[in-house]
């Protein structure tokens, strides 16, 4: 996680003049995928972001595995900001909680009754499904899955991470000292997470799943098409890491073809936050500006070391790109949040955290959380 600095407003709006000054700026944007990493003035700052690349909707994605306090700030964010703002909720997995009758299936079914749109999974993460010890695919998931299929509930899901990753000899230095080096042995294959997921489509075909990070394969574009055309309900969303673009970019022409043909399936989302410093949020500038050039223009462009190549897409399959398809998702106006079971939601939560040990700066900033709602 974060450190708990976080830049305030003036510090990210002087930015503003570095933001990439796309040609279509007539064409919305939905974020699809986006987080909160700080406490109560993260979620200011988060709208802030949104303000900063003149987004026009965003969603924030939950991530409890990682933060006791995730689902809380995602509904005081819903609360404070009501238009065209979408949260996705996530599963806590503290023996505690699930001990107390809060089984999968009933977390996403409570979380969707308050006013979520969705769930969000990090589930498939290596570390995360290392420190689990849960195949995707595990039976204690399936009635959960199936609330989510019978629902026609989007989910975003993680799973795996870039091949590289499980390689000594290829993760990036900056991958391995952040600790994300999967290839000792420790971890789940890269290959065993897809199987996990064919598991799991195989016994919910029709869920609506969304896999973040272009699946992490753009690096075999034939794969990607195969897995679109074996499960017609799911997509991909292009939230980076930037391997992806250099991956694409390699073969800008195949690239361009596979956009065109499943123009339909991807979805715009930046893995944007509430940034603790100046590096963060040059990071995030640079980010979005490899995507929107990649996307909008035939540029051959560097940004770090790192060399691109755009595919010029048209204006159409931009717009379906930048808002048209994750509204295949979610509803054209995000879901109310139902306030007074919100409250009672979230005393629940802070009561079971303190029996799950939760450290005591959590239980206060949970309990700053609950009396913003």
């Amino acid at each position: 996680m974060h450190s708990e600095s976080i830049l305030d407003k003036e510090s990210i709006l002087k930015f503003k003049d570095e933001i990439y000054e796309s040609k279509y700026k007539d064409i919305p944007v939905f974020d699809c995928h986006t987080h909160i990493m700080h406490g109560q003035g993260g979620i200011e700052t988060a709208m802030v972001i949104k303000k900063l690349f003149n987004f026009e909707w965003m969603n924030v994605l939950s991530i409890p595995v990682w933060d006791f306090a995730q689902n809380l700030k995602m509904m005081v964010f819903k609360k404070q900001n009501p238009e065209k703002s979408y949260i996705f909720g996530g599963l806590i997995h503290s023996k505690e909680v699930l001990e107390a009758g809060y089984d999968y299936r009933t977390q996403a079914k409570n979380l969707m009754a308050l006013g979520f749109d969705g769930m969000k999974m990090l589930e498939g993460k290596p570390e995360i499904r290392k420190e689990l010890q849960k195949p995707l695919d595990d039976p204690s998931f399936d009635e959960y899955y199936q609330f989510l299929e019978e629902g026609q509930v989007p989910l975003l899901i993680h799973v795996a991470d870039p091949e590289e990753f499980w390689d000594r000899e290829k993760v990036p230095e900056w991958a391995y000292n952040n600790g994300w080096f999967w290839g000792d042995g420790t971890y789940t294959s890269k290959e065993d997470l897809y199987q996990e997921v064919d598991g799991f489509l195989t016994k919910f075909p029709k869920l609506h799943a969304i896999f973040a990070h272009f699946f992490f394969l753009s690096a075999d574009l034939e794969r990607t098409a195969a897995f679109l055309d074996k499960w017609e309900n799911v997509s991909i969303d292009l939230t980076p890491g930037t391997e992806m673009f250099v991956n694409l970019s390699k073969n800008p022409e195949k690239a361009r073809e596979f956009f065109l043909k499943y123009q339909d399936r991807i979805l715009f989302g930046t893995d944007n936050f509430d940034p603790g410093n100046e590096e963060e949020l040059d990071n995030m500038i640079k980010t979005v500006r490899i995507m929107r050039q990649f996307l909008e223009t035939d540029d051959i462009f560097q940004v770090w070391d790192l060399k691109f190549t755009g595919i010029k897409l048209d204006r159409e399959v931009l717009e379906k790109i930048y808002f048209k398809n994750f509204f295949k998702y979610v509803k054209t106006e995000p879901k109310k949040l139902v306030l007074e079971a919100a409250v009672e939601e979230c005393k629940r939560i802070i009561d079971l955290a303190k029996k799950a040990s939760v450290k005591d700066f959590k239980i206060e900033e949970m309990n700053k959380l609950l009396n913003c709602l």
